[in-house]
């Protein structure tokens, strides 16, 4: 009778583990659970801290200072100033508080100047 109620118990801890999302945190640890999409950031103003969720789809090359975060529906640039992620995140979800949004320029590989929004990540979970 014991080792059935240990196997039943056993049983039930690992099921309850396998729902768990794992990762590793960079920065600082994400305290926001609820996320919001990255269109919403782009059409209403931002909150003051927010969350983000999505696949990490391009990393910077030369030290890994910045990312795009690509959810459902829209990219946008992630930039890390407190840390720094590895190369190896690229393909991977992740998990994103920010603090701040911001209006940026950039100019794209064929010399087009263009208009995006920055998130600076305070703290992400990457897994």
């Amino acid at each position: 009778m014991n080792n059935q109620v240990t196997c039943l118990i056993l049983l039930s801890l690992t099921l309850f583990s396998c729902g768990k999302k794992e990762g590793v945190t960079y920065g600082k640890p994400v305290t926001l659970k609820k996320t919001i999409s990255i269109d919403r950031l782009y059409t209403r103003p931002a909150p003051d801290d927010f969350a983000i969720e999505g696949k990490i789809v391009q990393i910077d090359t030369a030290r890994g200072s910045w990312f795009i975060l690509e959810d459902d529906d829209d990219k946008i640039e992630i930039s890390l100033t407190e840390f720094v992620i590895p190369q190896d995140a690229k393909g991977k979800r992740a998990l994103v508080q920010g603090t701040k949004l911001v209006k940026a320029y950039r100019r794209s590989a064929s010399g087009q100047d263009y208009e995006t929004f920055v998130v600076y990540a305070s703290g992400m979970e990457i897994y």
